[in-house]
């Protein structure tokens, strides 16, 4: 593995959860576990000119995030999204929109970095306004041959649309599809089968020619399909702390990933880790609680 930085490119924003607020969005998510496994990573993102968008920013820096990607929008402001846990697994997510990062600008900075870039996390959400959208398109064309790219489907209705989708397919080495979202996927996509498992992991990977696909099914476990490899993992049973939810459980998922396959650990061992990872989140509180410690105890 070389020192070429993980890049994450997408939502950055305040969870609001009842009086409290969290830092969040699910490619900050991505950055800031990814850094915990000590991999270099930055955020390309935008926030308002405020002060919730520099603690924002101040926050994920004193993390060990290269935060000089994130832009400052004078007109639009930082993102929050109020957020339901009263199902601690199952959180719901009311997203604002006409927000800083809807606005996200391609500029010489983040196309330098692109041409730089180990990996790449995206998702659909940050791809919902035309500004944003064009310049993820540029970041991915941007990007390197060798750059490992993984796109998290993340669907957050209303905001997607079938050509979204298969355009980020098309970009994407890894996808990773929770299961509640298969069967909507499968029946977009126009296939015969939208029970996650082989079958579908077979018609993804023919379609949009991506090596791996991963399932993900919340405290039942996961799985990871290649050409040549199969691999399906039981769930983590966790001792919940008071107060904790599952909220960015799937980001962190997404970090361990990017870790194993980046250090070429085998398949099973890559999904253990993202498996053990996700569990631990969803046993705390927030999306970004206190994990290096734990994270070291995985390898």
């Amino acid at each position: 593995m070389d020192n070429r930085k993980i890049i994450g490119i997408g939502e950055l924003l305040w969870d609001c959860v009842g009086d409290c607020r969290r830092p969040a969005g699910a490619l900050a998510n991505v950055v800031y576990h990814a850094t915990q496994w000590g991999l270099p990573s930055s955020l390309f993102s935008r926030v308002g000119n405020d002060a919730l968008g520099k603690e924002l920013t101040d926050y994920l820096s004193d993390r060990g995030v290269d935060t000089s990607c994130i832009q400052i929008d004078d007109n639009l402001p930082t993102s929050t999204v109020d957020v339901d846990v009263s199902r601690p697994d199952k959180p719901t997510f009311v997203i604002h929109e006409n927000v800083a990062w809807d606005n996200m600008q391609y500029t010489p900075q983040w196309e330098q970095l692109a041409y730089e870039a180990q990996a790449l996390c995206f998702g659909t959400l940050a791809q919902r306004c035309d500004a944003s959208r064009d310049t993820l398109d540029c970041v991915l064309t941007a990007i390197p041959e060798d750059c490992l790219t993984l796109f998290d489907l993340n669907l957050r209705p209303p905001f997607f649309y079938r050509k979204w989708i298969e355009r980020s397919l098309f970009s994407a080495w890894i996808v990773k599809i929770s299961a509640d979202e298969t069967e909507f996927f499968a029946n977009e996509m126009g296939f015969s089968v939208s029970t996650p498992g082989k079958e579908l992991a077979r018609a993804i990977r023919e379609n949009f020619s991506i090596p791996v696909v991963c399932f993900t099914f919340g405290k039942d476990g996961c799985s990871l399909y290649t050409d040549d490899d199969s691999v399906v993992l039981p769930g983590i049973p966790i001792q919940p702390v008071p107060g904790a939810d599952a909220v960015g459980a799937g980001d962190a998922f997404d970090a361990a990933l990017i870790y194993g396959f980046l250090n070429e650990l085998p398949p099973e061992k890559t999904l253990d880790l993202a498996n053990r990872a996700a569990a631990y989140v969803a046993s705390q509180i927030g999306s970004m609680p206190e994990v290096k410690e734990f994270y070291q105890t995985l390898l």
